[in-house]
């Protein structure tokens, strides 16, 4: 629950400028969002989604999905896909934390993307 509600753009803004992602949004529910339901990565499981509307929320965010405009426009529910990767980093960062503390280690956070690209073979197109 978020501790004063807030619209889907302010949700968005607040997306873009702490995690660097670009937004696309499904903003079929309600106006104001008191409660979010997370699934980090890619959350096209319809079974997760139905587990977020049956559990009251008001937005569903995740980083990535396919085939659900339809569903969401026709139970009127909101959804932001902020990017596969910008949605996963943020449970690596808390954990970095918690085993830094655990450990009495340094842990630093190492944003990589796309390191797939190292390993591309020669000739071929992405």
């Amino acid at each position: 629950m978020t501790d004063k509600p807030k619209t889907v753009d302010e949700i968005v803004r607040l997306l873009k400028n702490d995690l660097g992602a670009e937004c696309k949004v499904l903003p079929f529910g309600k106006k104001l969002i008191k409660r979010i339901a997370v699934c980090s990565g890619g959350g096209d499981d319809y079974g997760i989604l139905q587990e977020a509307i049956d559990a009251g929320a008001d937005l569903y965010l995740t980083g990535d999905a396919t085939l659900m405009h339809h569903q969401v426009k026709d139970v009127g529910f909101n959804v932001i896909f902020a990017g596969h990767h910008a949605t996963e980093t943020v449970g690596v960062k808390a954990l970095s934390g918690v085993i830094a503390k655990k450990f009495g280690i340094i842990s630093e956070f190492c944003n990589i993307q796309r390191i797939y690209k190292a390993f591309t073979l020669p000739g071929r197109r992405e």
